[in-house]
């Protein structure tokens, strides 16, 4: 039996390994500083993972940064506070930014879902009460006056099938409003 890694696990993996990937430019290119290089896998899980898994690689990224400081050569308090630790208080303050930004989409996408969800069952309940209505009820669009929908008891009304009436006119099919 085969099984598949959930898409968010990829995501997960691949930002992990971008992550371990990206470490060893600070140490093979002379002068390159965080400019953004840990926010990388972030961003990535940003975009295609899921907001738990936001937090797992900024964890990484921060496990590697002060890791850094042990294969730096220049270990003086400076180093430390403008290459490490200023470092890891911006990725985190990315992080949350970034996982709030997520968790309100999130919350937004539900929202849509539920109203969505609403909406299609009040029009089917208002459509099942156009259908079941004794009298005779048509919709017709105002711009050019062509039928869009007619129940039953309008149809044994003028005598034509759905089919013949929708998209026509009153006036292309010869039926006279009744005035009451």
């Amino acid at each position: 039996m085969r099984t598949h890694l959930p898409r968010s696990s990829l995501v997960l993996a691949a930002a992990c390994l971008l992550a371990l990937l990206l470490f060893p430019v600070v140490f093979n290119t002379p002068g390159v500083h965080f400019s953004g290089r840990y926010l990388i896998p972030v961003v990535v899980v940003f975009l295609w993972g899921r907001r738990r898994d936001i937090y797992i690689v900024a964890a990484l990224a921060s496990v590697l940064i002060a890791g850094g400081y042990w294969f730096d050569n220049g270990r003086n308090f400076e180093d430390l506070i403008v290459y490490h630790v200023l470092p890891i208080a911006v990725l985190w303050g990315a992080t949350w930014l970034l996982a709030q930004h997520k968790r309100l989409q999130d919350e937004m996408e539900a929202q849509v879902q539920a109203r969505t969800a609403a909406l299609a069952a009040r029009e089917e309940q208002l459509a099942k009460i156009f259908r079941a209505n004794p009298g005779g009820m048509a919709i017709i669009r105002q711009s050019d006056s062509r039928y869009l929908e007619a129940n039953d008891a309008y149809l044994a009304m003028v005598g034509y099938t759905r089919e013949e009436l929708i998209g026509h006119t009153s006036v292309e099919l010869g039926i006279v409003p009744v005035e009451g």
